[in-house]
């Protein structure tokens, strides 16, 4: 009975922590919902300073530039609407969310396409950029959670920061502003990229407001009739499943894409080098299906042609991690021009360099182990005999004794032969034994006695 009073206890304290009933105002979250979708008025400015800073800090890789133009932007405002719309089957809702998610976006992708013509600025890695071009399975992840930390704060009584840590996570407004410079550069890749990531973005997040809105139930549309009920609810469970089905694809391909790539990495780290030939140069093409996706690599060797069989070998591990490759190993040193072959040499040099001091390493390695093992025998010999004058001759070593019958152990002991001129007793013996443990610092000795 106590056990069963104890087992309640616990799980009325643990609803207690997880519920949200007292610490949400759905009414006061619907009317901020609201307030923050139309596009007029201070949030036309606020975007228009928000495109230009995230503008600025993609120009010049500046990582605190573009967090605080995501930190002032206004794109989550449509965001949040469309998903109250959808939880709350108002259609007017989302068809409004929409309109002014559509022109933020148009005005957004305009200014920073601008941006991009008219800066005299040209960097030849924008890495702030090309990390904006290919959504990730942790960008759909972060704008899942993301959105439903910030539909939560929304919904909450005592607001706090966390609508900054979503602005931040999301990073709704680099996409768009990536999206101007492959239009300013026509660099086409670069556009559609920046694009596929912004509507991710914008589709999990949209999911994870919908989500949070049913969870806490959100108050729903009420309509005059129950034809004209059916058919909103048909329209909108027909525009989420189109935003879903899709979503669900793109998860599969984002996540089959990260494992194929991280595959790609470990296979060419450990076959940088193959006997005397050296990956050079790669390159990788995608293939398949959205949810499907297959990547094959090319493989350009220096040096010595494969053997058939290491071709082989080389084509099956790449299978084993998904991997298809076409090998192209008739780059040998005479073809290649002056800097290639230094490379090739410098390479190949670097792997045998590593791979001596590896070997230098475990040498040392045995080496300080076997020093560890060395009994300082001739002082020992001393001692033993000051402390017991019957003892004329001593014998030290390190032994292994196996016991055991069925899974036989192997146990590490210092092995003491001791020869006597007179009797030694068992006292004695567990004395000097006593004696040892601690003066080897180990943990088994063995005294053996031999009369004279």
């Amino acid at each position: 009975m106590e056990n069963s009073n104890r087992t309640g206890a616990i799980r009325n304290y643990l609803k207690d922590i997880v519920n949200l009933s007292g610490d949400v105002d759905l009414a006061q979250a619907q009317i901020n919902i609201r307030n923050n979708i139309p596009f007029r008025g201070p949030t036309v400015y606020i975007l228009a300073i928000a495109v230009v800073i995230a503008s600025v800090g993609l120009n010049v890789n500046s990582i605190p530039v573009i967090i605080g133009a995501m930190l002032i932007s206004p794109l989550m405002g449509p965001i949040f609407g469309f998903g109250l719309g959808f939880g709350t089957n108002d259609m007017p809702l989302i068809v409004k969310s929409l309109k002014h998610l559509g022109i933020m976006m148009l005005i957004s992708i305009t200014a920073s396409t601008l941006y991009f013509l008219l800066t005299p600025l040209k960097l030849p890695n924008p890495t702030e950029l090309m990390a904006r071009t290919s959504p990730t399975i942790y960008d759909v992840l972060i704008a899942f959670f993301g959105g439903l930390a910030g539909m939560l704060e929304t919904a909450r009584k005592d607001k706090g920061t966390v609508l900054s840590g979503v602005a931040i996570a999301t990073a709704l407004m680099p996409p768009l502003c990536t999206v101007g410079y492959g239009i300013a550069t026509l660099n086409w890749m670069y556009a559609l990229g920046a694009l596929y990531l912004f509507t991710i973005n914008g589709i999990f997040i949209t999911l994870a407001g919908w989500g949070v809105v049913k969870y806490l139930h959100f108050p729903s549309v009420k309509f005059e009739s129950e034809a004209k009920r059916r058919t909103r609810t048909f329209t909108i469970g027909l525009i989420m499943t189109i935003l879903i089905v899709p979503s669900v694809f793109t998860a599969v391909s984002v996540i089959r894409k990260a494992n194929l790539e991280s595959n790609l990495k470990l296979f060419l780290a450990e076959h940088k080098t193959m006997g005397k030939s050296y990956i050079y140069d790669t390159k990788t093409i995608e293939s398949g299906k959205l949810w499907n996706k297959e990547m094959e690599v090319e493989l350009y060797l220096a040096g010595e042609a494969l053997s058939p069989e290491s071709r082989l070998t080389l084509e099956e591990q790449a299978r084993d991690l998904g991997l298809k490759v076409k090998i192209y190993d008739n780059a040998t040193v005479d073809i290649l021009s002056e800097s290639e072959v230094i490379n090739v040499i410098q390479k190949q040099h670097e792997a045998s360099l590593a791979e001596k001091n590896d070997q230098i390493k475990a040498l040392e390695a045995e080496l300080s182990a076997y020093k560890d093992k060395v009994l300082p025998s001739q002082q020992l010999s001393k001692e033993i005999r000051t402390q017991f004058p019957a003892v004329s001759e001593v014998s030290l070593a390190w032994a292994q004794t196996v016991s055991g019958n069925d899974s036989e152990t192997l146990k590490d002991e210092v092995v003491v032969i001791v020869s006597c001129k007179s009797k030694f007793s068992k006292a004695d013996a567990e004395k000097l034994q006593a004696w040892l443990k601690v003066r080897l610092n180990v943990a088994n000795v063995r005294i053996i006695q031999e009369d004279k």
